[in-house]
Parts: structure tokens; C-alpha cells; sequence
């Protein structure tokens, strides 16, 4: 007997909207999410702690941050240009 189930891609989705939807600030570097059904439909999400040393963490986070900044400042240039 398994307590959750992924029927969809819809429900398989459910962990990437739910972390899009955060703050990077506020989650966990040290997790992963994942997306779980229950046996009744309901999805919901669930962190599970990863393996990995505090400095890549760190070192990730900073790296993704980063590129969350480049990515918006070009879009940012993009919607200028075509104004």
C-alpha cells in the first residue's frame, strides 16, 4: 500500500509552482521538494533533506541568486528596447 501518488503531471507539477511561488530567501538550501497525491486527490508538497556540505549550498544559492538578478535585468533592458 503507498500513502501518495503522482497521477498527473498536473500533480507532479505541484512542487515547482508551489517553489516558484516563494521567496528564494525562505527556503531550504539543505531540501528538495517534491510533489505527492494522496490516495483521496490532494496534492501537496514535501521537502526531504539532501545530502550536501554547507559550502556548496552556499555556493549555489549565491550562483542562483545571481543569475535571478541577470535574468531580470535583461528583461528589464528587453522591455525598454521594445517600448
Amino acid at each position: 500500500f503507498t500513502n501518495t501518488l503522482t497521477l498527473t503531471t498536473y500533480n507532479g507539477s505541484e512542487a515547482l509552482f508551489w517553489v516558484f511561488l516563494q521567496k528564494p530567501e525562505s527556503l531550504n538550501p539543505f531540501s528538495k521538494y517534491h510533489s505527492l497525491t494522496s490516495v483521496l486527490g490532494n496534492s501537496y508538497t514535501q521537502h526531504h533533506k539532501m545530502d550536501i556540505n554547507l559550502e556548496t549550498s552556499e555556493s549555489l544559492y549565491e550562483k542562483l541568486l545571481q543569475l535571478e538578478k541577470d535574468m531580470r535585468g535583461k528583461l528589464k533592458d528587453k522591455e525598454k528596447e521594445s517600448h
